[in-house]
């Protein structure tokens, strides 16, 4: 059950409340009425109008409906109440049925005080109330018909009452502290005890009405941790649920300082922050950063993650805490991008930036349905220019966007969970085309394609391969799965068994961008690769570094030692591809041979090139 509803519900009881006391104080105004009007009609009229003024019943709704408010005030007004009561009765000469009905009608206000201590007061204030009505009235509480009868029944008639409204406060304060509760929960994370967002937003907005901009400025740091769904993917989403509340005791300092901390959702977190000076903003970020660094150990397992953090301040770049935020988010998705583990504030660039995000992640789920393309870059042999296989390149065309960058849309089909979807789709129009090609051109061309990591970690991703290379009856050795050597690095463990499964069913294995995660090689030995692909920054600087020829000799020389196939991604002169071929590398992918080829284009350079690039080979022979 919601807290909404469960506040309504609340609210309902708490009218049944009223509704309860308001009928008991008419119903004993209405059975005392023909009793006091028959001999005292002017003091029946008086006692009316205090009674007016005495009861209180409206205090309880509005007590309740403040979630059970303080209340002194109203303990002061059942006390009066009382006392009032106990004139009341000695007004009607201690008549058992009418004076119960009045004490029990005013005792009902109880309902919002309760303890022992009211209920003592209660009683003595009932006491004192008859003293005086027999002192103003000169009542007797004996007759000569019931001498003893009304002796016994006038400390019942007191008690009665005040036990009913007693009990009937028991209820009542259950509800009381129902409500407190469902009040902090509501505006509390359930996971972490942070803020939530609709709170924070909340409190935000009154900060910044309370702030000048002049003297003080007010810094909103957004945090976004590195490494996190990773975490959660591979140990389950338990042990994610500790890392956040661990790392969110770690934030908790902000609110001990006087500022304001939630989670915003996920893995984010929004902190509000005043500071005298934007340098201080710096340091409160790096702190941050350095907190969220920490090892965290679950289960005996020490997990290494960190944090992003953009920040955006007021006055300077909003006077509203949605923008504020949202320019908090803009400046974190950009220190992101700069390297994990770094601050950005903001600036008005970003704002272009984080709308065509919005856009491209707004469009991207029906774009993996329908508009969603596959190019062709073609991967020969620099010596007989034979073709050798190609690269599959997902592409997209949207009549909004025009043509959407795989750099722009990629890392955003990540952040919304669609990389599964978006990989699949490629796999499937890629497989599809190797199946075309080979009944229409009897050739059975490699296809190398893209695979995320979270792809991999997919339950059901070996059963689609499969399933791709049945339905389309092409060879698995004509399929070969690309992943990034970054990504490996951090999943050597789950990637080992799934590239088993790969090398049983004999789809290939390459590792792409080599080199740029070569600080750790072990995992050479760890998992079945069959090839790597040189990354094209090493290429590029081949002749414009002093380091550039000994790295890719070098992982020339550790591929073939290891008998792995090797191939060199960004040749773009025929100058890198005669330095690749003397020093062992043969194949080749880049500009100097094709660009990436829509399906109908590549078909016509296969038709134009059947025997390989003979320009390629007289090229490269006439300059050995």
């Amino acid at each position: 059950m919601s807290t909404a509803v469960v506040h309504r519900s609340g609210l309902r009881f708490a009218a049944g409340i009223y509704r309860v006391r308001v009928f008991g104080a008419t119903a004993g105004l209405v059975c005392t009425t023909p009793i006091m009007l028959s001999d005292r009609a002017v003091t029946f009229l008086l006692m009316t109008f205090a009674a007016a003024l005495l009861a209180w019943p409206h205090l309880a709704y509005v007590i309740a409906r403040r979630s059970m408010h303080p209340v002194n005030a109203e303990r002061r007004h059942l006390f009066i109440d009382s006392m009032f009561a106990g004139v009341i009765v000695a007004l009607l000469n201690f008549r058992l049925v009418p004076s119960t009905i009045v004490l029990l009608s005013v005792a009902m206000n109880s309902i919002a005080v309760g303890g022992m201590r009211p209920m003592l007061f209660c009683c003595i204030a009932n006491a004192l109330g008859v003293l005086v009505g027999i002192g103003l009235f000169g009542s007797h509480i004996t007759n000569a018909n019931e001498p003893y009868s009304t002796l016994v029944m006038l400390p019942l008639m007191v008690l009665y009452p005040l036990l009913i409204a007693r009990f009937a406060h028991m209820a009542s304060e259950r509800l009381a502290e129902k409500t407190r509760q469902l009040k902090v929960l509501s505006e509390l994370d359930a996971l972490t005890g942070l803020l939530n967002r609709t709170t924070f937003i909340a409190r935000l907005d009154r900060l910044l009405r309370a702030c000048d901009g002049e003297t003080t400025n007010v810094g909103v740091i957004f945090v976004d941790l590195d490494n996190f769904k990773t975490i959660n993917d591979s140990l389950g989403h338990k042990a994610g649920d500790r890392v956040l509340t661990r790392l969110s005791g770690r934030l908790m300092q902000i609110s001990e300082q006087g500022g304001l901390i939630c989670r915003y959702g996920g893995d984010e977190f929004v902190a509000a922050v005043q500071v005298a000076s934007i340098n201080d903003l710096s340091i409160i970020a790096a702190r941050i950063i350095r907190d969220m660094s920490r090892d965290v150990s679950i289960d005996g397992t020490r997990l290494k993650l960190g944090a992003s953090v953009g920040i955006s301040v007021f006055p300077e770049h909003s006077s509203d805490a949605a923008s504020l935020i949202s320019r908090a988010d803009a400046a974190m998705y950009r220190a992101k991008h700069r390297g994990k583990g770094t601050t950005t504030f903001y600036d008005e660039h970003m704002e272009h930036a984080s709308a065509i995000k919005y856009r491209i992640a707004r469009r991207l789920r029906a774009a993996i349905q329908k508009d969603l393309k596959v190019h062709y870059q073609p991967q020969v042999d620099m010596v007989s220019g034979r073709l050798i296989g190609v690269e599959a390149l997902a592409r997209w065309y949207d009549t909004e966007l025009g043509h959407v960058p795989p750099g722009l849309f990629i890392p955003i089909a990540e952040e919304m969970g669609l990389i599964g979807e978006l990989g699949m789709a490629v796999m499937r129009i890629a497989c599809a085309d190797v199946a075309r090609w080979r009944a229409i051109y009897d050739t059975s061309v490699k296809m190398s394609i893209n695979v995320s990591v979270l792809q991999l970690r997919r339950p059901e991703f070996l059963d689609d391969v499969c399933e791709l290379i049945a339905q389309f009856k092409i060879e698995p050795s004509q399929l070969e799965l690309e992943v990034t050597e970054s990504a490996l690095l951090d999943n050597v463990g789950e990637a080992r068994s799934t590239f088993e499964r790969l090398a049983q069913l004999g789809v290939r294995v390459a590792v792409d961008d080599f080199g740029t995660g070569y600080s750790n090689l072990s995992y050479l030995h760890a998992l079945r690769i069959d090839r790597i692909k040189i990354d094209q920054s090493f290429i590029r600087e081949l002749f414009t570094t002093t380091t550039g020829q000994s790295i890719v000799s070098a992982v020339i020389a550790m591929a073939n030692a290891m008998t792995l196939d090797i191939v060199a991604e960004g040749v773009e002169t025929w100058a890198q591809a005669r330095w690749l071929v003397s020093h062992g590398c043969v194949t080749g992918q880049g500009y100097r041979f094709s660009h990436p080829l829509a399906p109908e284009e590549f078909e016509r350079w296969m038709i134009a090139n059947p025997a390989g690039l003979s320009l390629l080979v007289t090229e490269c022979s006439s300059h050995s």
